[in-house]
């Protein structure tokens, strides 16, 4: 859970000429006391105005003994939502110590990456939620993913209230067959969101130690993927996208899915403990997308930690209002977009209309490529591949 961390007045001096605990950034000292009070003409009143002080700040060193013996990520008093404690720094202080006589390759990797948190600030800033309108906007170029928006709206209408604070919401699985167009929706969503995203290819025989890396005593140990990014970067927030999930692979003795059982829950996740580093970090601010092609495949105790949404190819109507937000969004991305037409043609847009999203956006760029190569700055449509270059989409017909 993202908590913030606060600080308390020092140890409180009994003696009226020394100086009394720092409160609110101010230091009190007993001088000061005595021009603050100096209309008091009763010296017994000033006394007792001066213990009411000492006994305020040794009523805070009691409070601030009291937080300091709670465990890592559970402070009570939370001033800023919007910080959060990535990691204790006495446990980092201790690990690096523990790293110095490390002389293996794995050994020396974990003590690099130690010290480069080291260098870094503790706590760390979430991200404001984005805008309601963004959210809107961003359901005009995805349409087949309007549930999804509508979920991460309702969220993000809570944290828009006042007091604002950070957008979260439990872990995301979008389910549906490929090619419609998941991937580049996971990223149009960080991006309204305002935060970078961490893509891991499940189905790729690193998955398991890119999510909670390796002992160093064995070959090829470390932290893994994730603490990497998220540790090592300035951003505790991030969307993780775990595409493929149900493809990561499995053998007798080990599963890559395991840390997800630990990170998926906020109570584990703020003292989430790499196996390669094995130091407790706080990852309970990242939100989590994944995407399956069959999320039966699933452990049910996985799907039961998720918000499942079952996705589907665009229909034809909406395959043409994709075909001009992409449009749009080439233009925009590229340094040579301002040299096309604003907009893309809408015979274009309907010939476009019998493919998938993904086939969409590669034949959009070849077509553009081959207007340039041709000299103009209008799209027509003998600029697009012809059709037994195209991928067709099962169910659509052209």
């Amino acid at each position: 859970m993202a908590s913030g961390t606060w600080w308390l007045p020092g140890r409180a001096l009994a003696n009226a000429g020394e100086v009394l605990p720092q409160a609110e950034g101010v230091e009190v000292t007993a001088n000061a006391v005595n021009r603050r009070s100096h209309r008091c003409a009763d010296t017994r009143t000033l006394a007792a105005y001066a213990n009411a002080l000492i006994d305020q700040a040794r009523e805070c060193e009691a409070v601030s003994r009291s937080v300091a013996a709670q465990p890592f990520g559970t402070s009570t008093r939370k001033p800023d939502p919007f910080l959060i404690q990535l990691v204790d720094p006495d446990e980092l202080a201790d690990a690096i110590k523990g790293s110095q006589a490390a002389v293996d390759d794995g050994g020396r990797s974990v003590r690099h990456v130690l010290e480069k948190l080291s260098e870094l600030p503790a706590l760390r800033r979430l991200s404001a939620p984005p805008s309601l309108s963004a959210l809107r906007d961003l359901a005009a170029g995805f349409p087949n993913f309007s549930s999804v928006i509508e979920y991460v709206r309702k969220h993000a209408a809570l944290s828009n209230l006042n007091p604002c604070s950070p957008l979260q919401f439990p872990p995301v699985i979008l389910d549906g067959p490929p090619g419609i167009g998941k991937t580049a929706f996971s990223l149009a969503l960080a991006r309204t969101m305002g935060v970078p995203l961490i893509q891991l290819q499940m189905s790729h025989s690193t998955a398991g130690f890119a999510l909670g890396g390796l002992d160093p005593q064995f070959s090829g140990g470390g932290p893994g993927y994730l603490t990497r990014k998220v540790a090592l970067g300035l951003v505790p927030d991030p969307v993780v996208l775990l595409d493929e999930v149900e493809k990561a692979p499995r053998d007798s003795r080990y599963d890559p899915l395991g840390p997800l059982y630990s990170l998926w829950e906020p109570e584990t996740a703020c003292r989430f403990s790499d196996d390669g580093l094995r130091i407790p970090l706080n990852f309970s601010a990242i939100r989590w997308i994944c995407t399956t092609n069959d999320a039966s495949q699933l452990h049910p105790a996985l799907l039961s930690r998720c918000e499942f949404f079952s996705t589907s190819a665009p229909s034809p109507e909406q395959l043409i209002a994709i075909a001009h937000n992409a449009y749009t969004e080439l233009r925009r991305l590229a340094p040579w977009g301002e040299q096309f037409e604003e907009v893309l043609p809408h015979e274009l847009a309907a010939h476009l209309s019998g493919t998938t999203p993904r086939d969409l956006v590669r034949s959009l760029r070849a077509a553009l490529g081959s207007a340039a190569l041709n000299g103009r700055r209008r799209l027509v449509l003998a600029d697009l591949p012809r059709p037994q270059q195209q991928r067709v989409a099962v169910g659509f017909l052209r």
